[in-house]
């Protein structure tokens, strides 16, 4: 398992780039109880992770509870985070991505 501690750099917003208030766009939280299951063996249905391009940002928001996990293992404590997301540097991102596909979890956009 790699540790990707020394690879992010935190993005930090500047005055009037993010969001603030209602920005007219809905956003559906996830909880790790509405995952879906597979009722034969129990595991997670669909993606741990969702990556979104945001050009020089990607979120990559953990869905299951292996990615939650994956993110505390894996990256800094100090993240830069936007809800439930991690925000990643463009730079970065590639090898987040090849990582945590090598520890066996999965991506989608």
């Amino acid at each position: 398992m790699k540790d990707f501690r020394s690879i992010v750099v935190g993005t930090k917003f500047r005055h009037g780039s993010a969001p603030v208030g209602n920005t007219g766009i809905a956003e559906k939280r996830v909880s790790h109880s509405e995952v879906p299951v597979d009722s034969n063996d129990k595991k997670a249905v669909g993606p741990d992770f969702i990556c979104e391009n945001h050009s020089s940002v990607f979120l990559l928001r953990p869905i299951s509870p292996a990615a939650f996990e994956w993110v505390n293992e894996h990256l800094p404590e100090d993240r830069q985070t936007f809800g439930n997301a991690v925000a990643i540097d463009h730079r970065c991102i590639w090898a987040i991505l090849t990582g945590l596909q090598e520890d066996g979890l999965s991506v989608s956009r």
